[in-house]
């Protein structure tokens, strides 16, 4: 249930900035639609894009720590809560994946 809670919190934010989730609930606007349903929908775009970042890892297009960069910052521009703590998540992947950048342009040489 835990793993859940993120698909299906209700939207919010430390910085007042409306989710994707709140734009499609504002958008859609129809009285027999659950609200439940409507942020499923609102989390397909985070899902796409999460399983091509996986396809392109999977494939060996990106390195691990820039592919968990890129799962991390979707993952914060698309939760239905943007929280201040999520910034500093995404700090150290960063730094390793100018790393592992590094490493594969050495690679070539």
């Amino acid at each position: 249930m835990s793993i859940l809670f993120s698909a299906i919190r209700a939207p919010g934010s430390h910085f007042g900035a409306p989710s994707l989730e709140q734009i499609l609930g504002y958008w859609i606007n129809l009285p027999n639609i659950n609200s439940s349903f409507i942020a499923i929908i609102a989390k397909i775009p985070t899902l796409l894009l999460m399983v091509i970042v996986y396809i392109c890892s999977f494939k060996k297009y990106v390195r691990n720590y820039l592919s968990t960069l890129f799962i991390m910052v979707i993952f914060i521009d698309f939760n239905a809560t943007l929280f201040l703590q999520y910034m500093c998540w995404v700090v150290p992947f960063i730094f390793l994946s100018i790393g592992d950048l590094k490493a594969r342009r050495n690679e070539k040489h």
